[in-house]
């Protein structure tokens, strides 16, 4: 059997190449906020620190960094002097607080509190999610979490980085679908590309996105 790629194979997988190069190199810089610039240290003198989400799953494509930190009984003080550190350590640019105790937002962790971050390292924003829930919550979360990566192979991880590469700036994205919608769809699902996708999202979720994008319509997304 011939091993000669077809030019478009070959592209395609160039191109699957560079993301998940992108991945790799995103989740560096979010090492080294992490461990050389002491986000890890500053969460740790709150609770147990855990870091999840695309960068636990080597899904990165966009500067978006998911913390929890597991701690019983977190008084508001205490975690606003946390906020305060990483204000003072970090340098964010903004810092965003959310009280989940009062809010009861669905969806959103019970019981929590959070900080959102934004840190320019240089000439782009990381935007860092600090989460403080309790113990149980978060042990279930991390199992969940856990559990995702456990079921992603090297294809489906490159199917998931083309869908999110494609949709992460789509002015829907976080809004009315997540990231957690394309993980379901590849790996429950069996979507591979952004089309495929853009017609599970109008079935299962009634979310309408037209792809490929019409480059001629006015109000485009960018």
């Amino acid at each position: 059997m011939s091993s000669l790629r077809t030019p478009t194979n070959a592209a395609a997988d160039a191109r699957d190449v560079d993301l998940v190069s992108a991945s790799a190199a995103l989740r560096a810089e979010a090492t080294k906020i992490l461990d050389a610039d002491g986000l890890r240290d500053i969460l740790a003198g709150y609770g147990q620190p855990e870091v999840t989400g695309s960068y636990t799953l080597d899904l990165m494509t966009w500067r978006d960094l998911d913390n929890y930190v597991l701690r019983d009984g977190l008084g508001i003080r205490a975690f606003c002097e946390m906020g305060a550190r990483i204000a003072e350590e970090l340098r964010p640019v903004r810092m965003q607080f959310r009280n989940e105790r009062i809010g009861r937002t669905p969806g959103l962790p019970d019981d929590g509190l959070y900080w959102g971050v934004y840190l320019p390292p240089s000439d782009t924003t990381w935007k860092i999610d600090i989460w403080a829930v309790d113990v149980e919550q978060g042990r279930r979360m991390i199992a969940a979490h856990n559990a995702l990566k456990a079921r992603l192979t090297p294809e489906t991880r490159r199917s998931i980085l083309r869908i999110k590469s494609a949709l992460c700036g789509h002015a829907l994205y976080r809004k009315s679908f997540v990231a957690l919608d394309i993980y379901r769809a590849v790996l429950d699902d069996g979507v591979r590309e952004t089309g495929a996708f853009a017609a599970w999202l109008k079935t299962d979720k009634n979310v309408h996105i037209q792809w490929p994008p019409d480059l001629n319509a006015g109000g485009g997304h960018g």
